[in-house]
């Protein structure tokens, strides 16, 4: 399987390459991403907004009053189960509103999954060849790496990087 990464505005850039589709965005979103031709069942639409942690989501939505949804495990479980069924040919799209966090992390778990034999910073070092910007969801991981059994190294993995990048 491919793995293309991109922010909401940079998918069309992929329109005819891509198989698949994992969209991971906000509730204002939803309903603003193109179809890019890609068969309903092919595509995974996951609603949450680009959150430190649960209690972010509680504090945004008490201050603001507007409803704002944290990223779950289940979600996760989700796209980790939807990319694992992909045939091998595959070209999967996964995108958020700017494809820094949300996308970078599903994909960072769905690189996980599908290369067990590869340590977490191999995968994450493959990540940041995908998409140099990236700055992944710290809870899309934990949730990735319970998932996985990974024992916190994709945590671990990702703050090393990205503590060098600094």
């Amino acid at each position: 399987m491919n793995i293309v990464i991109s922010s909401l505005d940079d998918m069309r850039l992929f329109s005819g390459k891509i198989t698949h589709l994992i969209s991971v965005v906000d509730p204002d979103d939803a309903t603003s991403i193109p179809a890019m031709g890609v068969p309903r069942e092919s595509r995974l639409l996951l609603i949450c907004d680009d959150v430190y942690s649960q209690a972010e989501a509680r504090e945004r939505r008490r201050e603001t009053g507007f409803k704002c949804v944290a990223p779950t495990k289940a979600m996760v479980k989700k796209a980790l189960t939807f990319a694992r069924r992909l045939p091998e040919q595959a070209t999967l799209l996964v995108h958020c509103t700017m494809g820094v966090s949300r996308s970078p992390a599903m994909a960072f778990a769905i690189l996980c999954q599908a290369q067990p034999d590869l340590t977490e910073r191999q995968v994450f070092r493959q990540l940041l060849k995908l998409r140099p910007q990236a700055c992944p969801s710290h809870l899309i991981v934990t949730y990735a790496d319970q998932l996985l059994g990974r024992d916190g190294r994709m945590l671990r993995a990702m703050q090393a990087a990205l503590k060098l990048r600094k």
